[in-house]
């Protein structure tokens, strides 16, 4: 018969054995992962026209100077549109991501006041092409035209008239 001292010796033994064998029992293990980005091109927008309804002449009953957005200009009433001067439609180019689709929004009138006086005209019914928005090409670029009509007094003093006005364009 073993006695009680010979077999806690032996069980000590046992335990202490034993742990070398749980320690290396625990293994490593070691997961990859992958990382990306896509750098896009940032979105942009440069003026390229300003503008311009070109030399116009008041008439005795007045008019209007319609300037379409691939900037020619059409006349009603007794106005005259002589030759000289430049007219063209306001211009912006756009630059982003290839195919993102856009919207443009401009005011529906902008007011020219004459330099170095206190008279003013109205541009009203103002258009764009494209008219609310579009895509870029798959070169990542678009192109918007912006006209309008102008309202000419019989009596509009004369002068240069100048005026601003913003256009966003918005890309979802």
């Amino acid at each position: 018969m073993i006695s009680l001292s010979t077999a806690f010796k032996h069980a000590s033994i046992f335990v202490i054995a034993l742990v070398p064998v749980f320690a290396c029992a625990q293994r490593s293990t070691t997961l990859s992962s992958s990382s990306s980005i896509v750098i896009v091109q940032s979105t942009a927008i440069y003026k390229t026209n300003d503008m311009q309804f070109g030399l116009i002449v008041p008439g005795p009953l007045g008019g209007t100077v319609v300037l379409s957005t691939s900037g020619t200009r059409t006349k009603t009433g007794s106005i005259l549109l002589p030759s000289g001067g430049s007219a063209s439609a306001a211009g912006f180019a756009l630059l982003g991501a290839p195919s993102t689709s856009f919207s443009i929004s401009y005011p529906s009138s902008v007011t020219l006041n004459r330099v170095g006086g206190s008279d003013s005209m109205t541009v009203t019914a103002i258009v764009a092409s494209p008219s609310s928005g579009g895509t870029l090409s798959a070169g990542g670029s678009a192109t918007v035209k912006i006209g309008g009509t102008l309202t000419v007094s019989p009596t509009q003093t004369f002068g240069q008239y100048s005026g601003s006005f913003n256009v966003t364009v918005s890309y979802p």
